[in-house]
């Protein structure tokens, strides 16, 4: 025996095509029927459907019907009214625009839970709370142990500090203006997005806008949120730009208040805005924004395998930047160690020589002192350092300047001390007693 099963498909709810079952009974044909993702309506035996459609007297039936025959004209108006349904509402659909779809999905994914960016923003709070409790809000070297970024330190051993600056702030200013922004913002880029998809946004454009922002001036302590929310409003760009007049009215909104009260706020209290983080991570973030693009419901963006993918080139692509930017600052740590000891021991002859010279004026010491003192204490220490900067080089592209220029200055003062007598170049002071002869 055989059997025609009817159905709709399971995901999209639209009509199927009737298959041919040939199982023994009506539930292994059902069974059958449900294994292929079909939501079964209906299950005829073949001989019934085949005599409603072979025998020509069926048209011109009286009204009353023999039992077999109504129960099998039942069986088969059953399928043909869920067609007929099916093929209503799928008609509906199609007559829709793409714009009123959306708009309809947009509804039902802002009845989706926000569990993301309210966590963000506990834990960024959370963590100036502590850091306010150990008066560490000031200071560059206390923001340093609180996980901010600093050029030397990240491309030499610590990047996961890319990651925690964007948890950084400076000031209760710096924390509510960005978290009202991620408030804001971040609640309308969740609902578009999902949840998983947001929060690899807000990752990718935090960690890639502060190693921006850390290779522009890699000297600087980069710390806030800058980036990341930067990067929510990259991605609502590209959705802006992806579904252009099919998003929800909400979105180009909430790009335009968070834009307005950004300058006001910036404007007002003169902020350093971080323009390489705030550009870097909008751009990222609209890069991510185009590749999470949801294909469907707002809250879908093609299933985990997309946001896997996503997530790992981005990962290759900023380690890749990372592994870059340590080549170009190799050795960055050391450069800085030889420039301030330079600048150190700078000082020190300094004060060395203003002392040599007040003994020489008052009469105590003698040019054939001073020369031993310069040659004795002063030139191995200064010749050491100048030379051990010299091979350093080539320096790190970030302090090359700055080196080239030190290094330069420590020959020509080199120079000018490594004389039979340095003191020959002084003059005597007017009413000293070298002046007056007395020596």
């Amino acid at each position: 025996m055989s059997f025609y099963v009817y159905g709709r498909d399971r995901k999209t709810g639209e009509a199927v095509h009737r298959f041919l079952s040939t199982a023994a009974t009506e539930g292994e044909a059902r069974t059958q029927g449900e294994a292929r993702g079909i939501e079964v309506t209906a299950v005829v035996a073949r001989e019934d459907a085949s005599m409603m459609s072979t025998r020509p007297h069926d048209a011109h039936a009286p009204a009353s019907k023999p039992p077999h025959e109504s129960h099998a004209s039942d069986g088969a108006a059953l399928p043909q009214a869920s067609h007929a349904r099916s093929d209503a509402r799928h008609t509906r659909r199609s007559q829709g625009t793409k714009k009123s779809v959306r708009k309809e999905k947009a509804t039902d994914a802002q009845r989706a839970p926000i569990r993301v960016m309210p966590a963000l923003i506990a834990v960024n709070v959370l963590w100036f709370l502590l850091m306010a409790f150990n008066d560490a809000l000031t200071s560059p070297d206390a923001l340093l142990g609180w996980g901010a970024s600093y050029g030397p330190i990240t491309f030499g051993h610590a990047w996961w500090r890319l990651l925690t600056a964007s948890f950084v702030h400076v000031g209760l200013i710096d924390l509510v203006v960005h978290m009202a922004a991620l408030a804001f913002v971040g609640w309308v880029a969740e609902q578009q997005f999902g949840s998983i998809a947001f929060l690899i946004i807000y990752l990718i454009a935090g960690i890639a806008g502060n190693l921006v922002a850390q290779q522009a001036d890699a000297l600087a302590v980069v710390a806030s949120a800058t980036a990341p929310v930067g990067g929510c409003i990259g991605a609502l760009l590209a959705l802006m730009v992806w579904h252009r007049g099919e998003i929800d009215e909400q979105v180009p909104r909430a790009c335009a208040i968070v834009a307005f009260v950004a300058f006001f706020v910036f404007a007002e209290f003169d902020f350093d805005l971080g323009w390489s983080a705030l550009i870097s991570g909008l751009v990222c973030g609209f890069a991510a924004g185009i590749a999470l693009s949801p294909s469907g419901a707002p809250s879908e963006t093609g299933g985990m395998p997309k946001l896997i993918l996503t997530a790992g080139i981005a990962a290759v692509l900023i380690s890749a930047g990372g592994a870059w930017l340590q080549s170009k600052n190799r050795g960055l740590s050391g450069t800085l160690a030889v420039l301030d000891a330079a600048d150190a021991l700078d000082r020190r002859v300094a004060a060395q020589l203003q002392k040599a010279r007040s003994d020489w004026q008052s009469c105590l010491a003698q040019s054939a002192d001073i020369a031993a003192v310069t040659q004795r204490e002063i030139l191995p220490d200064w010749r050491a350092v100048r030379l051990r900067l010299e091979q350093l080089a080539p320096y790190p592209a970030s302090i090359a300047i700055d080196a080239a220029k030190k290094l330069d200055a420590m020959r020509r003062r080199e120079a000018t001390l490594d004389v039979p007598s340095p003191s020959a170049q002084w003059s005597p002071d007017a009413g000293s007693p070298r002046q007056h002869g007395d020596c």
